[in-house]
């Protein structure tokens, strides 16, 4: 039985692609403008929280439940390699997990 973080565990993942030619994150990854106007059915984009190497945190109304949601873009969106698709997905398999009702979910 490993020992070991999945984070670790992800770095030796990519390590072994790009040993072995296969597809990885680059980190020149382009961030979505600032300025930009973004637009996402069903919700109105309050402002930008945070900008991040994976990506980019707006907060923002989920008009159906007139609830505030925090929104985390990929930052390559559907450009990003499979490596970094698979680690914003791990991201969100374990925020849903989480039962604090101050965590973000």
């Amino acid at each position: 039985m490993s020992t070991e973080s999945p984070i670790h565990d992800e770095a030796s993942e990519e390590r072994a692609a790009q040993s072995a030619g296969q597809e990885t994150e680059t980190t020149d990854t382009q961030l979505p403008d600032p300025k930009a106007r973004i637009a996402i059915e069903g919700y109105d984009i309050i402002r930008e929280l945070h900008r991040g190497g994976q990506g980019v945190v707006y907060e923002a109304l989920q008009r159906s439940t007139k609830r505030k949601v925090a929104i985390k873009l990929l930052a390559a969106g559907r450009y990003a390699s499979k490596t970094a698709q698979k680690r914003f997905e791990r991201e969100i398999e374990l925020v849903a997990q989480l039962t604090r009702p101050s965590a973000g979910r």
